[in-house]
């Protein structure tokens, strides 16, 4: 555990287990990324495969990381990860932890949980100095769309700043991003992660804050006749109000239920600050509950979703026996 032995163990197997997750932030002073943080319980915390021989109803799985892992944080793992770290000629992660437990300032930060698509993202940074001496904190600040599967997508701003504090001071530093600034950076999920990173004397340490922000979109709203009865005409009125500040083009608007479509309306423009309505007819011919699906994508307001259900009522085929004459 812990350690390279039998003689089929590899190091990738030994590293897939034991590794940290490093964070890095752009330092434009020496124009190369550094590292940020360390995070030591990231990675490995739980890897497992088949185990060799004839399949098993029981248990058929070999737990890798508890086979080469020492318990996360105990001195056996420590001292199997200083060893590995010396052996490739890394500064030994026990030596940056130690480091990065002293206290000597503390980081806040409000951030938004949400904002509503084209809102402005106001972020307030705050740094206290806890000693009696004066300290300069070099503070790192990534900001960054991202796809569902927590890859970063489009960097929208990235910069470092140093921060001279007077003892037991504090400084507060806030700054905005613009609708302008994120909007053509967002993906699918619409989800914007800030990290705020800090630096003492050029060591790093674990303050660290990160939050998702995630991107609200405006509502698709759709209207109709809660039951309706076979066979009858009736429509589906969908809206929607465009929240930005800009023209939204290129739109698609796709709309189907378990009897109807799929339907595809090209929307040219929605302007500014405008509401854009539509009406769709529809005639039904088998009873039962209609689920209605409505999916609007243009080139900024992408994947807005929305549904309703209608209650189809009467039978599919008439008292003659003859099923009801086409519209």
């Amino acid at each position: 555990m812990g350690d390279i032995r039998p003689p089929f163990d590899t190091n990738f197997v030994y590293s897939e287990v034991n590794a940290d997750c490093y964070y890095y932030a752009w330092n434009s002073g020496s124009d190369r990324y550094e590292i940020a943080m360390v995070n030591t319980e990231r990675i490995g915390k739980l890897i497992i495969t088949k185990k060799i021989g004839p399949i098993s109803e029981v248990i058929d799985y070999e737990d890798i990381t508890g086979n080469y892992k020492f318990k996360e944080g105990s001195v056996d793992e420590r001292n199997a990860n200083l060893k590995a770290m010396k052996t490739i000629g890394r500064i030994p992660m026990e030596i940056l932890k130690k480091r990065s437990q002293i206290q000597e300032f503390e980081l806040k930060a409000e951030i938004p949980n949400s904002i509503m698509i084209g809102d402005a993202i106001n972020i307030q940074t705050e740094i206290i100095n806890r000693i009696t001496s004066n300290l300069t904190v070099e503070m790192y600040v990534n900001i960054s769309s991202m796809y569902y599967n927590d890859k970063i997508a489009n960097e929208i701003l990235n910069f470092k700043e140093s921060i001279h504090l007077n003892e037991k001071g504090k400084q507060k530093i806030n700054f905005t991003i613009a609708a302008s600034d994120y909007l053509d950076k967002l993906v699918g999920h619409s989800t914007i992660r800030v990290q705020i990173f800090t630096s003492l004397n050029n060591v790093l340490n674990n303050r660290k804050i990160q939050n998702d922000i995630n991107i609200e979109k405006p509502e698709l709203r759709i209207e109709a006749k809660p039951v309706v009865s076979l066979g009858e005409k009736f429509n589906l009125n969908i809206s929607l109000f465009n929240p930005l500040l800009i023209v939204v083009q290129n739109c698609k608007l796709n709309i189907e239920s378990n009897h109807f479509g799929p339907k595809e309306l090209n929307i040219q423009q929605i302007e500014a600050l405008s509401k854009f309505n539509t009406s769709i007819p529809v005639i039904i011919r088998k009873p039962g509950i209609e689920t209605f699906e409505a999916n609007l994508n243009c080139e900024i307001l992408t994947n807005i979703a929305s549904q309703i259900t209608v209650l189809v009522k009467g039978n599919s085929m008439s008292s003659s026996n003859i099923r009801p004459p086409m519209p």
